[in-house]
């Protein structure tokens, strides 16, 4: 059992409050939480996934390669493809089956800052600081914004 060493950075926990929406049954790509939180760190996203210090809460298994392979798990790929099974989600030869339809796409957070009158900082800027705004489906996200007054 893996226990959590370190406290996650404010880009982490936007990945994981954004990973809570996800249902069961659905998945979503790394670049899809990049993209939500109006950024390009698909990689970043990935290493969020694997310092997840709550597996059961925060359903990292849920996110997939954007072809719909399986991709990485801290837990190993054949234990992410037997709780996306358990999930109702096909899995054939390391590759999610009616990925586009079971794909869950987010509303972009960037467009929420936007419709708030701020602007969203350099993704890297997330590391450093963070505030809280409402998320859609009554979460709490992490995000960085400056007002633009």
């Amino acid at each position: 059992m893996r226990i959590a060493k370190e406290v996650p950075t404010p880009f982490q926990q936007a990945c994981y409050d954004l990973l809570k929406q996800i249902p069961t049954g659905k998945v979503t790509t790394y670049a899809d939480i990049a993209h939500a939180l109006g950024a390009k760190a698909y990689r970043a996203v990935g290493t969020a996934m694997n310092k997840n210090p709550n597996p059961i809460i925060v359903p990292c298994h849920r996110v997939v390669n954007a072809d719909g392979r399986l991709g990485n798990y801290a837990f190993g790929c054949e234990r992410k493809q037997q709780l996306l099974e358990s999930e109702g989600v096909r899995v054939v030869d390391g590759k999610v089956q009616d990925f586009e339809q079971i794909r869950f796409l987010f509303e972009s957070v960037n467009s929420m800052i936007q419709d708030e009158g701020l602007d969203l900082f350099d993704h890297h800027a997330l590391y450093a600081f963070g505030s809280r705004i409402q998320g859609t489906a009554n979460q709490s996200l992490f995000v960085c914004a400056v007002s633009k007054e």
